[in-house]
């Protein structure tokens, strides 16, 4: 997804994974409206629901261990608010992003 992984790879052989992502400001403003209209109640709703019981792979088990499930809805509605208001700001002030993961 664009709005955590941007959206076009540029390959950078100095970089220690080899490469950097971009979100253009056309793109940073079209993700900026589509993070407005997210039901953040209805997200949280979801995750409390969800059954946490059943894991599917190790790595799901491992991500479940770093919260609890009481834990993440709260972690999560955060999370997508601070993204939210991320993309906002940047919109506004028509600007893009850059994103490195090490």
């Amino acid at each position: 997804m664009a709005v955590v992984g941007g959206a076009d790879a540029i390959a950078c052989s100095t970089l220690e994974n080899g490469a950097f992502s971009v979100v253009s400001p056309d793109q940073a403003t079209e993700l900026a409206a589509r993070l407005a209209t997210l039901d953040v109640v209805a997200i949280e709703t979801a995750i409390r629901q969800a059954d946490f019981e059943e894991p599917v792979d190790e790595h799901e088990i491992y991500e479940l261990e770093l919260i609890t499930p009481d834990e993440g809805p709260e972690i999560i509605v955060a999370e997508l608010e601070r993204l939210t208001a991320f993309y906002a700001k940047t919109a506004d002030s028509k600007l893009g992003v850059v994103m490195y993961t090490t």
